[in-house]
């Protein structure tokens, strides 16, 4: 089957449950798919792995299945024949399978790989340590890391380079589900670095660098004496082993491992031993990065060095960095050298030192926040020199700017006070190389035209529009696609208030159709996760009414009644956005989308979106289309759902969900022409939920619209108005955020209950205070 066929097939399998799947014959049918998949369009088979994360989970008997392929692709690895290149290559979709290999072959396969970069001669296989960090460890089942880990402690006595290499990359996984995992981490590290071997050093880095959250989390996880062990090899004689010591310190400061005062002065210390300084100020400055977990007293020695060698013009870009850290932090820090560090921003342009042109410009932008912009106006000349980088192949001094450090640049030129000359220039850099930047220098140039998007005239718009269209189409990841279309919601901004909104409609029909590269030939569907935005980016123009909505949402609508509970909230999103638009059939049909679902929805679960977005639109959908619900039906499902999660007796009901799933039981209890009262009244005794749920106006509209109905609603008409006096009552009703037309409802209904009862306020009120007393009272003058 092709994917797009496997992808449904999969959606139907996690839709109906995993469980149920129980023909072997079908499931070695769909793993010859997923093998099929995994080896000719790698990309397109981990757009799946979610699907078969869940099915794997929920069917152990899924991942039982071997295809020719896998075992074929194992044993190339060790085949010496074949080329080591082709090896690595043929091995690749392994590490996206892995998780879900039979245990023996999962076994073998780490096996294999240990002993291939024992034997090939590499100090550090950069593409294979790569391919280890693609594993999707939380996939991996508990009896496959106990098979691994005794296999890693097997192969660290023969081969300890290579099984700590590639333990490195997975061992937070083992840290977390293995016993005594722990104490083998600290013997790996301690038995390489008492080897004082080049290429055991190299993987005790290694070690370090991945291990370096989980030491931030759990100090005693941490090898005794990492800093002292670490820090001589930052001066290895070899140059791997100083590069990989430096990558793991840096990486151990950022996740504050070494947050400690003698630590950061014993670093900046060995300044005089580093023959260029560029390795030097990396270092330090991952301790600036961390401005919201560390104290400006612990890396204070940092900020010394920079004063006392604030007259070294050869490092004075690095230490501007320092001083705009620090002022940021604290303006007090630099306010006495102000003038200092302005003529050295000046002295870097005239002189030319491109290098620190970034440091400069990063350093104007403090001292405008800290002190006022006044203080740089004199550098609109320098800042356009600056700017003039931009455009420039090379200098004079024949260093070159990559492309990469020109869009931080530019990004930090379009953040000060530019002339029209500099603006120019920023404009023309993007022009010559919107279509040349790759991989993370997409960033700086989206924040460029975001910061800047309002000066640009409609025609440039448009053309910028084009261009951003274009990088969108041929985007494989899925942050730097986010940051395109955050972009483009921008841009798009402007042509909608110059009501050009034809390319907004070309580009939400070509994502609808699946034409980005980022689908890999999936439906879009594929995109319904919290961490993408492309759905909601479609929502925000069906909901502005830019984009013709109707065959959108049927695209939509027809993945309802397919996909699992994790896709629903974005898939809802554009409904609920769109619902007054939607016809009775299309409601029809998401509501026969979405009721066989709810007896499998988690209520005891906080990752609830999922049921919050189900209830809220079956809700919507109740105020236009009620005659697509059957409400008693429905109470019924929503009934049983409350009375199973109930029968788990040591854990809470998630509030957000118990409020969303209350308050939906109320709405339909209003059009059933038969009231369920012990239902409704187990309600009621929860009335007020907690504030944090949001969900007490709603009910309370549901409440005041019952007692309208007094003669339906006899059996629940007191309580319900016992909790209205609770409510109208209270000295603090205000973080319950009931609205002023809901506490209004409560005054009347309780006013036309007391006047139709001359007893009933007596009864609402037998155990009040004086001052309740009074405030009641208040309601009937």
């Amino acid at each position: 089957m092709n994917s797009q066929v496997l992808y449904l097939k999969l959606l139907q399998i996690c839709r109906n449950g995993p469980q149920n799947l129980v023909d072997r014959s079908q499931i070695d049918e769909i793993w010859t798919s997923i093998s099929n998949l995994a080896f000719q369009d790698t990309n397109a088979f981990i757009s799946l792995i979610p699907l078969i994360e869940k099915i794997s989970f929920g069917n152990q008997s899924f991942t039982e299945s071997n295809p020719s392929e896998i075992s074929e692709a194992i044993n190339n690895l060790k085949n010496s024949s074949i080329d080591i290149h082709q090896r690595v290559a043929s091995s690749a979709p392994l590490f996206a399978l892995f998780p879900f290999l039979t245990q023996s072959n999962a076994t073998s396969f780490i096996e294999n790989v240990i002993d291939f970069i024992e034997n090939i001669n590499e100090d550090y296989p950069e593409k294979l340590i790569n391919l280890i960090d693609t594993i999707e460890v939380v996939s991996i089942k508990e009896n496959v890391y106990s098979d691994l880990f005794k296999l890693f402690k097997e192969k660290s006595d023969s081969k300890l380079f290579a099984a700590t290499l590639v333990f490195s990359p997975i061992a937070n996984a083992f840290l977390d589900n293995v016993e005594n995992s722990i104490a083998f981490s600290s013997s790996l590290f301690e038995k390489c670095i008492s080897t004082q071997q080049k290429r055991e050093l190299i993987s005790a880095s290694l070690l370090a660098e991945r291990l370096a959250q989980t030491y931030s989390v759990n100090p005693i996880s941490m090898p005794a004496g990492l800093f002292e062990k670490l820090s001589p090899l930052l001066f290895h004689d070899d140059s791997t082993v100083q590069f990989r010591a430096h990558k793991a310190m840096r990486r151990l400061i950022e996740f504050g491992v070494f947050d400690q005062k003698e630590k950061v002065k014993a670093l900046v210390d060995q300044y005089h031993k580093y023959k260029t300084p560029h390795l030097f100020f990396k270092l330090i400055s991952k301790y600036l990065e961390d401005s919201d977990n560390i104290s400006l007293d612990t890396i204070k020695p940092i900020f010394d060095f920079a004063l006392s060698n604030v007259e070294d013009f050869n490092i004075s870009g690095y230490l501007l960095s320092i001083f705009s850290f620090f002022g940021t932090m604290n303006s007090d820090y630099i306010r006495d050298i102000v003038k200092p560090i302005l003529v050295t921003v000046h002295q870097i342009v005239i002189q030319k030192k491109i290098n620190f042109y970034h440091d400069a410009t990063e350093t104007l932008f403090t001292i405008s926040k800290c002190f006022g912009p006044e203080n740089i106006n004199i550098f609109t000349k320098d800042i356009e020199a600056i700017a003039e980088i931009l455009l420039n192949e090379q200098t004079s001094d024949d260093l070159v700017l990559s492309l990469h450090k020109k869009t931080l640049l530019g990004q930090s030129i379009a953040l000060l006070p530019i002339s029209e000359g500099t603006f120019s220039l920023i404009l023309e850099f993007i022009n010559q190389n919107i279509q040349k930047v790759t991989c993370n220098s997409i960033y700086p140039i989206c924040q460029i035209v975001i910061t800047l998007f309002e000066k640009f005239s409609i025609e440039a718009t448009i053309d910028y529009v084009n261009k951003f269209v274009e990088l969108a189409a041929k985007e494989t990841d899925l942050n730097r696609l986010n940051a395109i279309l955050q972009t483009l919601k921008k841009l798009f901004k402007k042509l909608i208030k110059n009501s050009k909104n034809e390319q907004i409609i070309n580009f939400i029909n070509k994502i609808v159709n699946g034409h980005l590269q980022f689908f890999n030939g999936l439906p879009f569907v594929i995109s319904a996760t919290n961490e993408s935005m492309i759905i909601h980016f479609v929502s925000v123009y069906l909901r502005k009414n830019i984009v013709p909505s109707s065959e959108i949402l049927n695209e939509i609508i027809k993945y309802i009644s397919l996909v699992p509970p994790l896709y629903l909230p974005a898939l809802l999103e554009s409904i609920i956005y769109c619902i007054s638009t939607l016809t009775t059939e299309q409601c029809q049909r998401v509501v026969d989308g979405l009721i066989p679902l709810i007896p499998s929805f988690d209520l005891y679960s906080e990752e609830n979106d999922y049921v919050l977005a189900t209830f809220d639109v079956i809700s919507a959908i109740l105020k236009v289309h009620p005659e697509t619900i059957n409400s008693v039906e429905l109470i019924q499902v929503l009934d049983k759902l409350t009375q199973a999660n109930e029968e788990e007796d040591d854990v809470s009901m998630d509030i957000h969900s118990l409020a969303s799933t209350m308050k939906l039981i109320c709405e339909l209890s209003l059009v059933t022409p038969e009231v369920n009262d012990d239902l409704l009244s187990s309600i009621i005794d929860l009335v007020p939920f907690p504030e944090e749920t949001n969900g007490n106006d709603a009910v309370i509209t549901t409440f005041v619209q019952m007692c309208q109905q007094k003669d339906k609603f006899a059996n629940v008409y007191l309580p319900i108005l016992a909790i209205f006096v609770k409510l109208v009552t209270s000295f603090d009703i205000g973080p319950l955020k009931i609205s002023d037309e809901n506490i209004s409802g409560m005054k009347a209904a309780l006013k036309v209950a007391c006047q139709n009862d001359s007893t009933l306020d007596r009864q609402l009120t037998k155990d009040f205070t004086r001052h309740q007393l009074n405030r009641f009272k208040t309601i009937f003058k």
